[in-house]
């Protein structure tokens, strides 16, 4: 037992020799690179280099799914941070047309855009219209949905449906021309 001993002791100091010699030789997994060969700014090979993705431009036109045309992102917001206001469109020889941004909506299953418009009849005692318009805009098309006629105290005195009337094409210098050129926004 005592020739155990020290021998078991040698093979003690010749591991431990053994071990300090390879970390010196960066050949354990704490000291980086662990043998074979090293190659310097190279990509492994098998490996593509990434290319960085082009970043979008912000200022570039966009059209929504309904054919409304926006400059860039900040006159898309902008739209919608508009007052609940009625803009003048215009006139045609009966009536006064108006326009509310917050009254559209756009429908991004069948492209159609829908608006609110206002029209006050002349030579009557102030009535006025509500009048919902479907709009294609790529295509040039309008239609009218719904029609609520008020009297001048705003008190309703009809309300037409019109489901089912055929698109149509905006006729050249009437204010169907106007209405759709702002609906739809176009340059």
């Amino acid at each position: 037992m005592r020739k155990a001993i020290p021998v078991l002791a040698l093979l003690l100091m010749l591991s431990s020799t053994f071990l300090m010699s390879s970390s010196t030789f960066g050949q354990n997994s704490n000291s980086g690179a662990s043998g074979g060969k090293i190659s310097g700014d190279s990509a492994a090979p098998g490996r593509k280099k990434t290319v960085p993705k082009p970043t979008p431009k912000q200022d570039k036109p966009w059209y929504s799914p309904c054919g409304v045309y926006y400059k860039n992102r900040a006159d898309m917001t902008g739209e919608s941070n508009l007052d609940d206001k009625w803009f003048s469109l215009g006139e045609s020889a009966n009536k006064h047309f108006f326009y509310n941004p917050r009254k559209t909506s756009c429908d991004a299953k069948t492209g159609v855009l829908k608006s609110w418009l206002k029209e006050e009849h002349k030579n009557t005692d102030s009535n006025f219209a509500l009048v919902l318009y479907e709009f294609k805009c790529k295509m040039n098309q309008l239609r009218v949905k719904t029609v609520i006629e008020y009297d001048k105290t705003g008190g309703v005195l009809e309300t037409i449906n019109h489901d089912g009337d055929p698109w149509q094409d905006v006729a050249p210098g009437t204010a169907g021309v106007v209405i759709l050129r702002t609906v739809c926004r176009r340059p």
